[in-house]
């Protein structure tokens, strides 16, 4: 079913629940309250509250640092603490919020395919900051969104392209202290998916500030660089999938290990069976790399010189690790500013520290 017609069905039928929505890499929840969205969420870290309101400078990283640790000790909601720091007014949380919604659900009108459920009647258990927002205005909007798109990737085709200034930037008052970010995160080294990383920022957001730089004539995108394929997850079930996740595992494969379990608990995520065993690889995983020192409590330290890692061919994940290590930052404080899921950047850590880049030493 297209994701239009799936959200106008809901809509029409004055739906009250969740509808959860996956396509092997990310799960999305939308939450509908008389046919009405009243929220959406993401399994995305990089659309968690905290980067979001990053990426759009409101807060800086060591900011979400300090309240990411706050809420740790108080479970308190993020939104509340940056309100109560004053970081963030009431008005401006909420439109981000919104926005931050909004821009979720776009995002599934450029998937090709996926799986989704809808859970009757079902809603957080949390308060959420009311909204209310009408499907058939949202797609609109979002059809708008896919023509943006497509203006886009005429001038950047994939995110691995690398954008590279060739004009000044003589006014910048025109853009937003995020998209100010953006445009200082161009190197003429970086990628499109590395900058998305280093300002928190989606690929949309970068893709869309990118492009009117180029269409100015001040930047231009050369080509990708050569990257290591990603071999394709195929498998008829997800007993199968676990099984080769399991089977990865045991061969030190971890990454493999990782992108199989996701993918059973995706083809099937109402199987008990199989989210048990995806849950106890996960488990097996983490004892694995604490037990290879990757710790919370370790201060990541850099063994060669920054200048020799910028010749490697260094993931974006790898990347934006290597530039947060400062000597003195522990491995659960720059896992708490990494727009990456938690035991995807142990693993980065862990690939560092094999590969001879890092070293992991005990807190002083």
């Amino acid at each position: 079913m297209p994701v239009p017609e799936l959200l106008q069905l809901l809509a029409t039928g004055q739906a009250t629940g969740t509808l959860v929505v996956g396509n092997g890499v990310v799960e999305r929840k939308v939450y509908f309250r008389g046919g009405q969205i009243i929220a959406a969420g993401s399994s995305d870290p990089r659309e968690y509250l905290g980067h979001f309101l990053v990426s759009h400078g409101f807060i800086s990283e060591a900011q979400l640092s300090a309240a990411m640790a706050q809420q740790e000790l108080t479970r308190v909601l993020l939104g509340k603490i940056l309100v109560d720091q004053g970081l963030i007014s009431i008005g401006d949380l909420e439109s981000m919020l919104e926005l931050k919604s909004r821009e979720g659900i776009y995002d599934l009108f450029t998937w090709r395919d996926g799986e989704f459920r809808f859970i009757d009647g079902q809603l957080p258990a949390y308060e959420m900051v009311p909204l209310s927002i009408a499907v058939t205005n949202l797609t609109l909007d979002a059809m708008e969104r896919l023509d943006e798109w497509d203006a886009i990737r005429k001038l950047i085709p994939s995110d691995e392209t690398v954008p590279v200034m060739v004009g000044e930037l003589s006014d910048a008052s025109g853009l937003s202290s995020g998209e100010r970010a953006v445009v200082a995160a161009v190197d003429d080294n970086r990628s499109v998916a590395e900058i998305c990383l280093h300002t928190h920022s989606s690929e949309y957001f970068v893709s869309s500030v990118l492009r009117r730089l180029a269409e100015d004539g001040r930047l231009k995108v050369v080509r990708p660089r050569a990257l290591q394929a990603v071999e394709p997850v195929r498998a008829a079930d997800s007993a199968t999938l676990a099984a080769q996740a399991w089977k990865h595992f045991r061969r030190g494969d971890y990454q493999r290990a990782m992108r199989h379990a996701r993918a059973a608990a995706t083809l099937e995520p109402d199987n008990a069976e199989v989210r048990k065993d995806v849950s106890n690889l996960q488990n097996a995983l983490r004892e694995t790399l604490e037990a290879e020192g990757v710790k919370l409590d370790r201060v990541p330290k850099l063994l060669v010189h920054i200048s020799q890692l910028t010749s490697l061919n260094l993931s974006p994940e790898e990347g934006f690790i290597l530039t947060r290590i400062d000597g003195s930052s522990t491995v659960g404080a720059i896992l708490k500013v990494t727009p990456v899921a938690t035991l995807d950047a142990m693993l980065v850590f862990y690939r560092l520290t094999q590969a001879g880049h890092i070293g992991l030493d005990r807190a002083s």
